[in-house]
């Protein structure tokens, strides 16, 4: 078949034609630009740390429908008033044109620019980029406008260092607050013959956990490291295994602690893990840590975690535990008890206080008011010398949620003693109470209140009274 000169010219402005409607289509009207770029840091022959581009590299942006609350203003569009906002639509995918550009150039919807009074209105996005080879996946988010903005999104460079999570057993019983504090010891084990923690003793173990176990997807106990071999496993700075575990540990299923009652677990894949620590059994120890009412406590580690985590306060371990056991130093003093930090009172000379614990119930919004709730059953009261300091009386509740304590000190050297009231449970549902207290030696009741319960000491309607009383 031939073809004219004019059929041809046709065909082509009929090509052409259609190429530059297709141009005009992808382009996004309204659009802002985002010149995205992509690095990594790594280390030069000096040993000094830069940053490197990366180049070639395949990026998603979607639009971020998270809320956007703003410090002061009153929302009703909020996550408080309404549902969560799981969908994000894709606004636009590519790649770059080749696999040696380190940026590229991508046009998004642009939000409202302030005209007269109102402000501007952005367009919020998240950014995802997973590099062509070599470096691991990486995102970011961004608000945009109008016009050009520039962003640049770090990822990690292929293999990925390792994580690990310190760990932290101790007796927590200056004051009992859940908390680490001065003068509190490490938890090694149960010491039985007074000698340290020796091959023959009863050590405590701790055991980790792959958090996806923990919301029925497949997980359970994490017992290979980062690079195929059993939890525990030390190796050289050549990567050579130079000691492995023996034993119970030698599946890494158990871990222990070492003298001062702290473990550092190395060589780890970054993610959220559970961490338990199981007490020797029958050792008489409770539980007194936890972050949301269970034994298990969360560790989120990245690459290259550093062996001390800073999220409140000074820097400390990923994960602390603190236990206690039951002892009384006012009336039958114990090893748990120094006579150089509390002197047992002579017999009948102090004040007994007893009381009874309940749930502090909150009332139906738009109500904020807090009243007396059911028995706090399972309940576990201490004692402590002032607001921080040693535990004198550890003890469980009796029945009906309620305590006594005899032969309290009420003064020393015509000075009221200072005390306060801890509150947990076994079951670890609720956050310790300290609640500071005085004990003046005269008959009478005092109020003392908690997040998650309370100790008023109005009785309620039949609800029974959550007192606590000083009997001289």
């Amino acid at each position: 078949m031939i073809r004219s000169l004019t059929q041809d010219l046709f065909v082509r402005s009929l090509l052409a034609a259609a190429l530059v409607l297709g141009l005009s289509m992808g382009k996004v009207a309204n659009a802002a630009t985002i010149t995205l770029t992509v690095d990594t840091t790594a280390v030069n022959g000096a040993g000094d740390k830069i940053i490197e581009s990366v180049s070639g590299f395949r990026y998603l942006v979607e639009e971020d429908t998270t809320y956007k609350p703003k410090l002061g203003v009153q929302d009703l569009d909020s996550l408080s008033f309404q549902f969560h906002k799981s969908h994000n639509p894709v606004a636009i995918s590519g790649e770059t044109l080749t696999a040696t550009d380190t940026t590229v150039t991508i046009d998004v919807p642009d939000g409202t620019p302030a005209t007269g009074a109102d402000p501007a209105v952005p367009k919020h996005y998240f950014v995802s980029v997973l590099p062509y080879n070599g470096h691991s996946l990486g995102g970011g988010a961004i608000s945009v406008v109008e016009g050009n903005v520039d962003m640049n999104i770090r990822v990690n460079k292929y293999p990925l260092p390792a994580a690990q999570i310190s760990v932290w057993i101790f007796e927590d019983n200056n004051p009992l607050n859940g908390a680490i504090d001065l003068d509190e010891l490490g938890l090694a084990c149960e010491d039985i013959n007074g000698d340290g923690c020796s091959l023959n003793e009863i050590p405590f173990s701790v055991k980790l956990f792959d958090a996806a176990g923990q919301y029925g997807m497949a997980g359970g106990h994490v017992t290979w490291d980062i690079y195929g071999n059993p939890v525990g496993t030390e190796y050289d700075a050549n990567g050579d295994v130079v000691f492995t575990p023996e034993g119970d540990a030698v599946n890494g299923f158990i871990l222990k602690p070492d003298a001062e009652g702290k473990l550092l677990i190395k060589n780890l894949v970054p993610a959220k893990y559970g961490v338990e620590i199981v007490p020797p059994a029958g050792s008489g120890w409770h539980q007194t840590s936890t972050i949301e009412g269970t034994r298990t406590i969360d560790a989120w580690v990245k690459a290259n975690e550093p062996e001390v985590f800073v999220e409140f306060g000074p820097p400390g371990p990923h994960v602390f535990v603190g236990f206690i056991k039951d002892f009384d130093c006012v009336n039958a003093p114990d090893g748990n008890c120094d006579p150089e930090i509390f002197e047992q009172p002579g017999v009948d000379t102090g004040a007994t206080i007893s009381g009874q614990i309940v749930n502090n119930h909150l009332s139906r919004s738009p109500t904020m008011a807090f009243s007396k709730g059911e028995l706090f059953e399972g309940c576990r009261i201490g004692v402590n010398i002032g607001i921080a300091g040693r535990t004198i009386v550890s003890q469980p509740c009796g029945d009906e949620a309620t305590f006594s304590i005899a032969n309290l000190p009420g003064s020393v050297d015509g000075v009221a003693s200072s005390y306060s009231l801890s509150v947990y449970d076994d079951g670890l549902n609720v956050v310790i109470a300290n609640h500071p207290f005085t004990v003046s030696g005269t008959a009478g009741n005092f109020e003392v209140t908690g997040l998650f319960q309370n100790f008023p000491t109005t009785p309620g309607g039949g609800v029974p009274p959550a007192t606590v009383s000083c009997v001289s």
